[in-house]
């Protein structure tokens, strides 16, 4: 197996910036016991808050893929669609290392 890391862009439909980035951390804690889910890290800059970074990194392509097929998943996406404002844009990476230590699901103020 291969690990599978990318970072997903996702950009929120005009007054929907804090509402998808709450829906996001909540994608964090769905995923926190699913097997395969080494890292699901939730960003924004300053500058663009209507855009949401996710940086994902999983143990296999297949352990990726069946997280989507878990019910809790499945009931959550549909809250997450309507409030972008185009599709994801999905960067494939090499994963080649590094450290991973954080538990923070709350946004700022």
């Amino acid at each position: 197996m291969s690990r599978v890391a990318r970072y997903v862009k996702l950009t929120a439909k005009p007054g929907a910036e804090r509402s998808l980035a709450e829906l996001m951390l909540e994608s964090a804690e769905l995923l926190e016991q699913v097997p395969g889910c080494e890292l699901y890290l939730i960003n924004r800059t300053e500058q663009d808050p209507a855009v949401v970074w996710v940086t994902e990194i999983w143990r296999s392509q297949e352990e990726l893929n069946g997280s989507l097929q878990l019910e809790t998943v499945k009931a959550h996406l549909p809250k997450v669609l309507p409030l972008l404002d185009g599709p994801p844009e999905v960067t494939e990476l090499e994963s080649l290392g590094g450290l991973a230590r954080m538990n923070a699901t709350e946004l700022p103020g």
